[in-house]
C-alpha cells in the first residue's frame, strides 16, 4: 500500500535560500555551459552564458544560448538539454 508523504514546505523554502546551494547551482550551470557548444554551418560560434537568478529570494541559475537564434538552435539541436543530461540533470517535459 502506498504511503502518504508530506513535504515540509517551510523547510524546503529555507533550503532553497541557502547560500551554499546557490554556489552549487551556479557551479552546475557553469558545467553545463562549458560542455555545451555549437557552431553554425557558416562557422558562427553560439555563445553560451550563465546568469545567476536573483529576482526572488530563492537561488537559481539560467544557462542560455546568447544569440538571436538561440531558441531555434536549442529547439532543433537540443544543445543545452544534451549538456544538462551529460551533467547528470534529469530532464522532464514541463506541463504548461
Amino acid at each position: 500500500m502506498a504511503k502518504k508523504v508530506r513535504i515540509d514546505s517551510a523547510g524546503a523554502r529555507e533550503i532553497l535560500k541557502w547560500a551554499s546551494l546557490g554556489s552549487l547551482t551556479v557551479d552546475v550551470a557553469q558545467k553545463i555551459a562549458d560542455s555545451a557548444e555549437h557552431t553554425t554551418s557558416r562557422g558562427v560560434e553560439m555563445p553560451i552564458e550563465v546568469y545567476e537568478r536573483d529576482v526572488t529570494d530563492r537561488v537559481g541559475a539560467n544557462v542560455v544560448i546568447a544569440h538571436p537564434a538561440g531558441m531555434a538552435v536549442e529547439a532543433k539541436y537540443g544543445i543545452l538539454a544534451r549538456a544538462a543530461t551529460d551533467a547528470g540533470i534529469e530532464m522532464k517535459a514541463r506541463a504548461y
